[in-house]
Order: structure tokens, then C-alpha cells, then sequence
């Protein structure tokens, strides 16, 4: 084995630290935490990630000890930071005294590492630098050691930077050998190593682009400490090659594949790539239709796969099946479990009609699909994709599923596809999740009150707004962990720079609420909103189809670069004069593990609000200004 190991201990973000090293060129094996040094032969180094559980508690995951002991370089983030403490001789973790969320200031410190030479130590001014993701950085440049080693991992790094942490227990007691690189206003020790045994860990997560000079710190590990060359890319030959060889060793020269194609870049590359390494004749597609799709969505990929030469795709309408799977339910997760049960029937009943022979399931699968439903051995549920409810877990346990993208990440496969040569119709579509507008359309089975927080309406006066706890709930994740929490709802005037700084506060300070949106085009009072009891319906579906086609297409004249990610239109069972409200969820992600929601100009946000307004039965829009974390880009 080559390239480095990342060890999961569950963390949410366990697969975007693999992401993170592969984008420094070099290949990243994601295994479980447990995994020997035996099993770890010729890897360059390893990297502990981070994890929902406390180090302190019985059962929690553990490295097995063989790998301290080999002699490569280790790094330990957040859990895995506070794992090695905890592990090593003379180290002691205990619970912080004040928890850290959020993005804190890391002090790196100079003072405790030993000079490169014997002349005293100056500091040298550096241009500042912003993470991948961030919207802006402030001006100017700020100072960074020199004459002393920061450690290699911190070469090139401020002396003060940005950096994103979420924990509640903190490394109390150095291990025996240890120096303290560095820390944060609530964390002693942010930052560790053992200089002889090159093995480094950091309470923050570098791999998130909240943290400033993350990447940097990352390449630092690959390329400084464990001396990696650059010579990985997802979309050379040989990667191609080798996923097209494990699909013809997992299908064998008789069997066929079936897909149940989407229309998104997942799908189509699976596809694609089967096609490709089997022939066309062996690989089967079924569009469905659920009745979930956007505006003219069905036509508009019928017609794209036509243009990508895939002869065997053909279309099934199961909108009616697929309404009634759902019905009353208003359970978010349950309306998600039933889709899934609803498309292995359709699934079943298309095997069934299916030519002669042996076939298989060909699914689109992606890394961050198995994360968010919990689907590594640590790993927190988020939520339940649709392609993991339990039956198709079985199937791939039984080896009747071929994912041929499992282990790579959006961006990833885009370069798949334009080095398979997809058209870009398919290739930069925005993401849409596989349940569709159902995810989208937001119910409840009762009545709810506006629900007063003190606190909530402090920290909104102080940017000169108002707020409210919106008696809505969505899913969030916060640190390693789903949320289900609610909704706070700014009112006042428009101001881009406050409202960036008021959402992480209200989130930070208030653990109920997991999202934050504003009011676009408020006339009225807050009093008018009333959420009612409100179910799935084929009419409601119609008006959502409109706000959304309405929103789309201003926003494909406005954002001409390419940089959302993604803009989910959600309507929620809130009304105001009885009509509907539509929010809007713009973001900017570079792999949809983190995001950055999307800073529309305010004549942007006139003419969407303006365009949604005029569609009938809908009475209010809100933008949702919510980083992720700590809200999914998904409400449900």
C-alpha cells in the first residue's frame, strides 16, 4: 500500500481529509482505526481523523498500538489529536472547561520551538491568504516566525491564522516527549508534536476550508514531514483503467448491470464507465420518473442521454407510485426511507421484465452519500440516503451492487467525466438529491407557535436586526454529529457583511438552532407567518416547480463563473395569508463536504424575490444564509 492512510474514527469529515491529500497529488486509502501496522505496509504516513465520541469514554475507538511504532509520520486531527494524547505515555485528556465551535484563532508559538540558527528570532511580514471556499480575507499581511522551525507542518504559516474547531474535551497533559506548537484563547494545546518520532497532532480540523491555511498545513504533512511526491489524479488512464478493471472482476464475463440513472453527474459517469468496460449491450438504464422532478427535468435528460450516445436508457413514470409511498408521512427521515423502499419496488418490478440472464445493480454511489447516512463503522447518522436504506445495504453486502464511484468525491468524478468525454450538460449539472423535491417540500402534522428566545433577539440588535425562532426544523451537523434543530429568522435591512457575521454567531451561541435565513423583500410582521399542518401533494409540488424553475434561471444569467454549488428551493409549511414560503439555499462548496452560502448582490435577491412572489400560492421568500456546518446544504 502506498500513498497515506487516513484512520477513521468516525468523523464527518474523515473522507475529506483522503479528499484533501489526493488534491496534493498524492493517493489517500480511507481504513478503519483499528488497522495494524502489518496491514499499513509501505505507507508513507497516516493521518488519525477526527470523531463524534470522547476519548474518555469506555468503548470509544481506539489506534491499534502497532502503529506508533513503525516509523512513519503520524498526524492526529480533533479526536485523533486528543487519541494520541490519551494513548501515549505521560498524556491526559479531560472535558474542556468552555466547549469551542466555530472558528477560533490559533497562536502558534514560537517561543517553545528551538531557533535554526543561534541568531535571535525575527518575524517577517507575509501577505495574508484565504482557505479554498472563502469569500473574502482581510487586507494586508500579517507576521510569521523566522529563525525558528515551525515544526515543518506550520512552515509558511502565520503566526495568527484562522481555524475551525469543534470540541468538548481538550488534551489536558502533554504526552511525555511532546512540545506545544500552539494554541487557541480556549485551547492550551491546539497543536502538539514529538520531534523525533515525527508524529504531530492539531485540535482543529485543517481539512475544512474554514480553517485559513488548512491545505497548506496538509501539504505540509504529505509532502515536508512524510516526503510524498505529487503523482495521483482521479482522471489519469491508469485511474480509469483500474476502476473499469474492478468492474469487470465484480461483474464477470456473464453477468449485466442495470442502472437507475438520475440525469446528475453521478449516475451518468457509473454508467458510463460500465458501458465502457463491459459494452454497451451488458448495461441497462432506467430513468424514473417520480413525480419529484423539476420543471421539464424528465424531457431535458432523456434527450441529454440521447446526445451522449446511450442507447439503452428508457423512461418509466412511477409518479403516481411514488405519491402514494410517501402520502401523509411528515418524518423527515421516514418520507426519505419510504422513497427508498419506493424505487427498490420500481427497481424489482423493472429486474423482473428484464432480458434473460443475470443481472446486477448499478448505482452512482458516491463517498459523501455512505458518510452523511452513517455508512462507515464510527461514522454519526446525518441522513439517510436513498441509496442506503437497509435493503440495497444487503444487496451491496451480497456483492448484487456495482458502485463504481464509492470512492471518489464530486469533483472528482466531474474530471471522470470529462476525461470519459460526458457532455457538459451532464457533467456540471448542479447537484439534485436522488428523493428529488420531496426532500424539498417540508411538512408537518401539527400546528406550531413562534417560540421567544432572549437570548436569540440580543446577539440580532446588536447588528441592528431583528430575529425570531422559526417554529421549523431541518438537519444540520454539528461537529461530528446530526442536528434536527430550528430555524432563526432575521428582519431588517439588507446588509451582506452583518448578516455574514450574525449567522455564525446565532449558531454558535444557540444549540437549538441549526439554520439561519432572512426575510428578502419583508413587508409586514414576523406575526403574520403561521406554520400549519402540511403533507406532500401534487399541487403544492406544482407551485414549488415553478419557484424553483423561476430561481434557476436567474440565477444561471447572474452566475456566469460557475461558483454555486448548488441552490435547493425549499418550500416550508410556514404561510403567511395563507399562501406558502419559499426559501432559497445558494451555495459554494468545492466538494459538497463544506460549504459557504452563496453572498447574492442585493439585486439579485430583488429580482428572485420579485420572480417567486408572482407565482400563485406563494407569499414570502426567505435566503438562507447558513454555512455548512452547521446546516446541511439540504434542509432534509
Amino acid at each position: 500500500m502506498q500513498g497515506i492512510a487516513v484512520l477513521d474514527a468516525g468523523g464527518q469529515y474523515c473522507h475529506l481529509l483522503a479528499r484533501r491529500v489526493r488534491e496534493v497529488g498524492v493517493q489517500s486509502h480511507v481504513l478503519p482505526i483499528d488497522t495494524s501496522a502489518v496491514q499499513l505496509a509501505g505507507i508513507s504516513g497516516i493521518i488519525i481523523s477526527g470523531g463524534p465520541r470522547s476519548v474518555t469514554e469506555a468503548g470509544s475507538p481506539r489506534i491499534h498500538p502497532s502503529i506508533l511504532s513503525m516509523g512513519v509520520p503520524i498526524l492526529g486531527i480533533c479526536y485523533g489529536h486528543q487519541l494520541l494524547a490519551a494513548t501515549m505515555p505521560g498524556g491526559q485528556v479531560k472535558p474542556s472547561y468552555s466547549r469551542e465551535y466555530g472558528i477560533a484563532t490559533l497562536q502558534l508559538d514560537t517561543a517553545g520551538l528551538k531557533p535554526r540558527t543561534t541568531e535571535a528570532a525575527t518575524l517577517v511580514a507575509v501577505p495574508t491568504a484565504v482557505g479554498r471556499g472563502l469569500s473574502s480575507a482581510s487586507e494586508g499581511t500579517r507576521p510569521v516566525a523566522q529563525g525558528f522551525s515551525p515544526a515543518e507542518l506550520f512552515d509558511g504559516i502565520p503566526t495568527e491564522s484562522r481555524v475551525w474547531v469543534s470540541h468538548g474535551d481538550s488534551v489536558e497533559r502533554l504526552p511525555d516527549g511532546f512540545e506545544v506548537l500552539g494554541s487557541t484563547t480556549d485551547c492550551a494545546v491546539a497543536a502538539m508534536r514529538h520531534a523525533s518520532l515525527r508524529i504531530y497532532g492539531v485540535q482543529f480540523h485543517p481539512e475544512v476550508t474554514h480553517s485559513e491555511f488548512g491545505q497548506r498545513i496538509l501539504e505540509n504533512f504529505v509532502r515536508r514531514v512524510c516526503r510524498c511526491t505529487s503523482n495521483w489524479k482521479p482522471s489519469s488512464a491508469e485511474t480509469i483503467d483500474a476502476i473499469e478493471a474492478d468492474i469487470r472482476a465484480r461483474v464477470g464475463p456473464t453477468k449485466n448491470v442495470l442502472f437507475f440513472v438520475s440525469g446528475g453527474v453521478d449516475s451518468s459517469v457509473a454508467y458510463k464507465l460500465c458501458a465502457d468496460a463491459l459494452g454497451q449491450e451488458r448495461v441497462h438504464g432506467v430513468y424514473v420518473d417520480t413525480g419529484f422532478m423539476r420543471k421539464n427535468e424528465s424531457a431535458d435528460v432523456m434527450t441529454a442521454y440521447e446526445k451522449a450516445g446511450f442507447r439503452n436508457v428508457r423512461l418509466r413514470d412511477a409518479s403516481v407510485e411514488f405519491l402514494a409511498a410517501v402520502g401523509s408521512e411528515t418524518n423527515p427521515e421516514t418520507k426519505r426511507k419510504r422513497i427508498g423502499a419506493a424505487f427498490l419496488a420500481v427497481e424489482n418490478d423493472v429486474l423482473e421484465h428484464l432480458p434473460a440472464g443475470e443481472w446486477l445493480l448499478g448505482q452512482g454511489t458516491i463517498y459523501p452519500d455512505t458518510i452523511e447516512s452513517g455508512g462507515t463503522r464510527e461514522s454519526a447518522l446525518i441522513k439517510t440516503h436513498h441509496n442506503r436504506v437497509p435493503e440495497l445495504l444487503r444487496r451491496i453486502e451480497a456483492g448484487e451492487i456495482v458502485e463504481p464511484l464509492v470512492q471518489f468525491y464530486k469533483d472528482e468524478v466531474r474530471e471522470i467525466g470529462r476525461a470519459l468525454g460526458l457532455p457538459v450538460r451532464l457533467i456540471e449539472k448542479q447537484p439534485f438529491p436522488g428523493p428529488g423535491l420531496a426532500v424539498r417540500f417540508l411538512c408537518t402534522d401539527a400546528a406550531a407557535a413562534w417560540s421567544e428566545n432572549a437570548k436569540l433577539s440580543e446577539v440580532a440588535s446588536g447588528f441592528n436586526l431583528q430575529a425570531r425562532v422559526l417554529p421549523v426544523r431541518g438537519v444540520g451537523v454539528q461537529g461530528d454529529e446530526r442536528t434536527y434543530a430550528h430555524t432563526a429568522l432575521l428582519t431588517g435591512e439588507y446588509d451582506e457583511r452583518r448578516i455574514a457575521e450574525l449567522s455564525p454567531a446565532i449558531t454558535n451561541s444557540l444549540r437549538d438552532v441549526n439554520r439561519v435565513v432572512f426575510w428578502a423583500g419583508a413587508k409586514g410582521s414576523i406575526e403574520e407567518f403561521h406554520v400549519e399542518p402540511t403533507t406532500t401533494s401534487r399541487e403544492g409540488l406544482d407551485v414549488l416547480r415553478e419557484a424553483d424553475a423561476r430561481v434557476r434561471d436567474i440565477l444561471a444569467e447572474y452566475d456566469t463563473q460557475k461558483r454555486i454549488w448548488q441552490c435547493p428551493v425549499v418550500m416550508l409549511p410556514l404561510k403567511r395569508h395563507g399562501e406558502s414560503t419559499i426559501a432559497i439555499r445558494p451555495v459554494e462548496s468545492h466538494d459538497g463536504m463544506t460549504a459557504q452560502y452563496s453572498r447574492l448582490p442585493w439585486p439579485v435577491i430583488e429580482r428572485i424575490t420579485s420572480a417567486v412572489l408572482q407565482v400563485p400560492g406563494v407569499g414570502a421568500l426567505l435566503y438562507d444564509v447558513t454555512n455548512k456546518p452547521p446546516a446541511t446544504i439540504e434542509w432534509e
